[in-house]
């Protein structure tokens, strides 16, 4: 029920004057995770804009706090895995801009649905801008979108190394492969990819 009234206060209109009523009266000190760590809730920007889902919004609580989980966030707050992956995956993508700005790579694994969430959250925590079109930009030159759409797999690996064995090499190179073809390094296609 509270992750309900919470999600519902982060998804309205007045997410600014509700974060103030909560400071205002203190509820957060009896709300899951705040009671532990009282100092998340001050650290809320008060401007924080709407969000569809509550994922970004326990990315945010993380990001404030990053001692605290998102494991911990998602079970103290009754989430589903998919608000945890979410969470975790625009967790992924803030640091990632933080450290390497926005490349093929972030916006490769950032879901179109998420970029409204990210833009926000950069600009909240750090004051800094991205531009949506930007990002739909570099998301149209993308030579994959998706890991399915490489031209091998592990088993054109395994036949062209008939040496060794299944393991974590797998993929370990099927990654640097991906990688590759995301940055336009090397083309998707398979004969290509063996030389």
């Amino acid at each position: 029920r509270i992750t309900n009234e919470i999600t519902k206060l982060f998804r309205g209109e007045y997410v600014k004057r509700g974060i103030q009523y909560i400071k205002i009266t203190e509820i957060g000190a009896h709300l899951p995770t705040f009671k532990q760590h009282p100092e998340v809730m001050d650290r809320l920007p008060d401007e924080v804009p709407p969000t569809t889902s509550f994922g970004p919004v326990i990315a945010l609580f993380h990001l404030l706090k990053p001692e605290v989980t998102i494991a911990n966030w998602v079970k103290d707050w009754k989430c589903s895995n998919e608000i945890k992956k979410e969470a975790e995956s625009l967790a992924w993508a803030y640091n990632y801009f933080i450290k390497n700005g926005l490349d093929q790579w972030l916006v490769y694994h950032l879901h179109q649905q998420q970029d409204q969430n990210l833009i926000h959250l950069v600009r909240i925590l750090d004051n800094k801008t991205i531009n949506e079109m930007d990002i739909r930009n570099s998301r149209s030159q993308l030579p994959i979108r998706h890991q399915k759409e490489l031209a091998i797999n592990g088993h054109d690996l395994l036949q062209w190394f008939p040496e060794r064995k299944q393991g974590p090499w797998l993929k370990h190179a099927i990654q640097t492969v991906e990688k590759n073809i995301v940055y336009g390094k090397l083309k998707n296609k398979k004969d290509h990819i063996k030389e």
